[in-house]
């Protein structure tokens, strides 16, 4: 006969998973500009459910202008609920944009924002029309030409352009392996795309983002507390 069950009088509950998303920083070793760039950040997180649904959010910030060295960017989703059975997209955008309204630059990264988000495979990586974009890593150069299509109304003189571009995308297993030591921290280099004669040589930004897993609650049953 099976064994019965040890009753310890202790009730298990489901419990909740979250964890804070953040984008650090990033540093500049040359511009997209002769001088200095004028940059606009973006940083857009989707949470799908098992069924694949979820609602985009987005971050902005305006960087003003910017030169070598490294530059906060301390833009952040904390305590984010993680469903067992879903899965997470995040994406940043990094563009130099020294002729457009700050609410105009806004608008339009975050419309892209949330379209590339939406493009985000649950087995990692980015569909693109047909091109599978890498799950981790610049997709600066991959995505340049549909990019600055979609935002071709905030690049408005010669020097202006993405400097860089990321998407991750992580189940919750994915997202429980990267930290299960504590922090998952990560720089990606962004090589720049071309610019036009008399600006400065293609850019070089490195960029720091980091995941860090909270403690896991219990799941509080409808109507009790």
């Amino acid at each position: 006969m099976p064994a019965s069950p040890v009753l310890t009088g202790v009730h298990i509950r489901p419990e909740i998973q979250t964890a804070t998303f953040s984008l650090d920083s990033f540093r500049i070793t040359d511009t997209r500009s002769r001088h200095n760039d004028t940059d606009y950040v973006s940083f857009t997180l989707l949470v799908r459910d098992a069924s694949g649904k979820g609602t985009p959010q987005t971050l902005k910030k305006s960087m003003g202008d910017v030169n070598n060295g490294t530059h906060a960017v301390g833009l952040s989703f904390p305590n984010v609920v993680v469903p067992t059975n879903g899965s997470v997209v995040f994406n940043y955008l990094i563009v130099n944009a020294g002729h457009s309204s700050e609410g105009t630059v806004d608008k339009a990264l975050e419309t892209v924002g949330s379209s590339l988000a939406e493009k985000g495979l649950v087995t990692g990586g980015t569909a693109l029309g047909t091109a599978i974009l890498p799950g981790l890593g610049t997709i600066l150069g991959a995505i340049a030409g549909w990019l600055a299509g979609e935002i071709k109304s905030i690049l408005t003189a010669n020097c202006d352009g993405p400097v860089a571009a990321e998407q991750v995308t992580l189940t919750y297993k994915d997202l429980m392996a990267k930290t299960a030591n504590g922090p998952y921290r990560h720089e990606t280099p962004q090589p720049g795309t071309d610019s036009a004669t008399g600006c400065g040589s293609n850019s070089m930004y490195y960029v720091t983002w980091h995941i860090a897993r909270g403690t896991p609650e219990p799941l509080r049953e409808v109507g009790r507390l």
